[in-house]
């Protein structure tokens, strides 16, 4: 298989400009909110169910950055109790070569996620399109800020420095972990050695999160995500809320979790 990758990394500057999920120790609402993640989750099983994760031509392009998204639509909208939505691979292309321009030189994360705010994804065909009504960063070196983001939010999107140690064990099936002296035929494990991607991440557990890439499902420790993740992100957009406008197994209505978020956002730089 074929591993592509594209994620371009984001400047500080850019970074800074972003709106931020604020830390998890805010207010007692929060707090009550922290006590009930359980220590793991699955929000992947009903996407299994259903025929798997798509590649979303990411072993043909480095479009990783847009086959994110569809990741991210298909776990949504499989677990908001309706049919789950599979964003065609002409709709992926249409979307990444109209944020490049045309050639394939992968993106930054935050036009990315700004597109989704105005004008949205994939807005050629109604089936498909998706805005997203609000999106933040968050710190990836916060655990439990990332099980919270996961939880109530359906996922995470990570842009990951891979390094070459990260090729050699997905090559092997192994999650993605730190190795502190690896061999020659492992590769570097310096950040970025390998290059940047961008994935989903929707489950977690004691020992890290799982993300989904390359039509997988691939682990990956605390460790590793504490070395190699610079960037995260949680979006709102309608696919994640069900009949009645709740969010699936938390019950949070869709005008309660956009007023908690938008409560939480650090104002922009």
């Amino acid at each position: 298989m074929d591993f592509k990758l594209g994620w371009n990394h984001d400047t500080p500057k850019m970074m800074a400009a972003m709106p931020r999920l604020g830390s998890y120790i805010v207010d007692a609402e929060f707090d009550l909110l922290m006590e009930k993640i359980p220590v793991e989750h699955s929000w992947s099983t009903p996407v299994i169910k259903q025929g798997g994760y798509m590649m979303f031509l990411n072993n043909k392009k480095g479009c990783c950055t847009v086959s994110t998204i569809g990741g991210e639509i298909q776990t949504k909208t499989a677990n908001a109790g309706n049919k789950m939505l599979v964003v065609p691979d002409a709709l992926i292309d249409e979307e990444y070569t109209g944020l490049t321009g045309g050639p394939d030189t992968g993106l930054y994360m935050d036009l990315v996620a700004k597109a989704g705010m105005d004008p949205g994804y994939f807005q050629s065909d109604d089936r498909y399109s998706d805005r997203l009504l609000a999106w933040a960063t968050l710190d990836p070196h916060n655990g439990n800020l990332v099980r919270f983001a996961i939880y109530y939010f359906g996922g995470v999107r990570f842009g990951i420095n891979l390094p070459e140690t990260a090729a050699w064990q997905i090559k092997h099936g192994l999650p993605w972990d730190y190795i502190a002296n690896p061999t020659s035929e492992q590769g570097s494990n310096d950040p970025g050695s390998w290059g940047g991607h961008s994935v989903h991440a929707m489950d977690f557990a004691k020992f890290g999160e799982t993300c989904a890439t390359w039509a997988m499902l691939q682990p990956m420790t605390k460790t590793f995500r504490r070395m190699y993740i610079d960037f995260a992100a949680v979006t709102i957009d309608l696919n994640w809320f069900n009949a009645v406008h709740k969010v699936p197994v938390t019950g949070l209505a869709y005008k309660d979790l956009v007023a908690d978020m938008q409560k939480y956002l650090n104002p922009m730089a």
